[in-house]
């Protein structure tokens, strides 16, 4: 046992990752490692430390969860992503994993892996600066062919026959969904970046909604899908109103998307104390459970096969989380396989 120890404590200090042992009870850090020491220095007291992520710009993030209270609810974390202060002050990024040991010794202890993930971001970023460099250059073009491909599909230059026409169609409606590629592929870029404005202003939810639910009535009769709206609270929320349309479009798009036809898609709210919840429900096939960690990825598809029966880019989701976050709201969900899914936009009343 004694050996054991010896090797345990042994990697303890040799991993590359930095590791850190809080005490519950207290919630001081009890020991951490030499690489933990190197990413931190001695700023790290305890495990409020690490309720303070800030973003790329150094700003601090909003609705993130507390790292006591999600090890006390779950026993562990993974995967929580934030910038933090070195001891050089610099911002570097880190991702968080966790483990709470209520039998460890004679007290209950919060087991901390701290794992930089600078390289990560690099590649992140050059990546994102490629896509949206050929983004930028493939819109241009795209804008014209699609705009000559309506024209002739739309018998604008003279009627076509019909073997032809339906050809015009087809490749109209692909132009369209290259363009929906393009156009979301640079949004995520802008969010990322930092670059895409914000202009929030009082709205009363209700109004929201409507225009949303109006803007893609015609999407939801194509697909045979009755859209269902409840009365709504009269709330006033702080959002920019475009980019609000835009997130709630997204949730009501893949409601339609993977709703059966002739079903319902249900739009309710909640009020809480000092924030509504906005509900958009479906009655598809529901969020397999293993997919709860990509979900809200980029370029996440359920299905990524040739097969899928749904288009759209996989975007939809990380765009209207990055929308959401920029408000100071959240998005997440429920779902039970084979009876559907709720999703919702969590946002903070005005006022």
């Amino acid at each position: 046992d004694r050996e054991m120890q010896q090797r345990l404590w042994g990697l303890f200090e040799l991993a590359p990752m930095g590791i850190g042992l809080f005490s519950v009870t207290s919630n001081r850090l009890l020991r951490a490692n030499p690489t933990f020491e190197n990413q931190f220095g001695r700023s790290v007291q305890s495990l409020d430390f690490f309720d303070q992520p800030l973003d790329v710009h150094g700003e601090p993030l909003a609705n993130r969860p507390r790292v006591q209270e999600t090890l006390r609810e779950h026993a562990r974390l993974s995967g929580l992503e934030g910038y933090f202060m070195t001891p050089g002050q610099e911002l570097a990024p880190v991702m968080l994993h966790g483990l709470q040991l209520d039998d460890y010794g004679n007290e209950p202890v919060v087991w901390l892996i701290t794992e930089d993930i600078s390289e990560r971001k690099k590649v992140d970023h050059l990546k994102n600066e490629f896509i949206s460099t050929v983004s930028h250059e493939l819109r241009t073009p795209l804008t014209s062919i699609s705009g000559s491909l309506g024209l002739l599909a739309n018998n604008a230059v003279g009627e076509l026959p019909e073997k032809a026409s339906k050809l015009a169609h087809i490749a109209y409606r692909n132009s369209q969904q290259l363009t929906f590629l393009i156009n979301d592929l640079l949004d995520m870029e802008k969010l990322v970046a930092g670059k895409m404005p914000f202009r929030s202003e009082h709205h009363v939810l209700q109004n929201l909604v409507r225009e949303s639910v109006e803007n893609i009535a015609t999407f939801a009769q194509q697909r045979d899908i009755h859209l269902q709206v409840a009365e709504l609270p009269a709330v006033t929320v702080h959002v920019d109103r475009q980019r609000l349309n835009q997130a709630i479009t997204n949730l009501l798009s893949n409601a339609i998307k993977f709703s059966p036809a002739g079903s319902s898609v249900d739009i309710f709210a909640s009020q809480r104390r000092e924030s509504v919840r906005l509900c958009i429900r479906d009655h598809g096939e529901g969020v397999a459970p293993h997919f709860r960690e990509h979900i809200f990825k980029k370029f996440s598809q359920a299905d990524s096969s040739d097969r899928r029966a749904s288009g759209g880019t996989g975007l939809g989701l990380a765009i209207t989380r990055e929308l959401m976050a920029h408000m100071k709201g959240s998005v997440d969900y429920e779902s039970v396989p084979g009876e559907g899914a709720t999703f919702w936009l969590e946002l903070p009343v005005a006022g």
